[in-house]
């Protein structure tokens, strides 16, 4: 994840297969996927490669459609993935060492509550959560954007 919030790829977030706005009529549920090993998420899953800040946030917060060939599957919130919930020792570290240290301190932002119930966010909340968030970063990590 660029913490900076800039894309190397802009392409990036279509090859990982997320899609935003696109209604799914696939729900995820424990032993859904491969093995019936109780996994909500498919083995082949892949975490986007380099994607924006916002689309990153758009992930924690709200999930993604993961595609692999025809067919497709939403991934829940990000924030909610385990380590149980990856197959590999791969995703495993990508989701705690890029993933998850950014997205819980942005979570840590003052004043930003995040609803529990998924119905109570919606793109707006994403965008206007996301400037706060943003703004505690830039407090925190002040050296990274600097060059701005």
């Amino acid at each position: 994840v660029n913490l900076k919030g800039e894309s190397d790829n802009d392409a990036a977030s279509s090859e990982s297969g997320a899609s935003y706005g696109v209604e799914e009529q696939i729900v995820h549920v424990p032993g859904q996927y491969e093995r019936g090993q109780g996994w909500c998420i498919p083995e082949s899953f892949v975490f986007p490669f380099r994607p924006t800040r916002l689309d990153g946030w758009h992930n924690w917060l709200l999930g993604s459609i993961y595609v692999e060939g025809c067919r497709r599957w939403r991934v829940k919130p990000y924030r909610l993935i385990t380590r149980r919930d990856l197959h590999s020792k791969q995703m495993k570290n990508i989701f705690n060492r890029e993933w998850k240290p950014i997205f819980t301190k942005m979570m840590d932002a003052p004043g930003l509550k995040i609803p529990h119930n998924l119905k109570d966010i919606d793109e707006s909340f994403v965008q206007s959560s996301y400037v706060i968030a943003t703004e505690y970063l830039k407090i925190c990590f002040s050296y990274i954007f600097e060059k701005e």
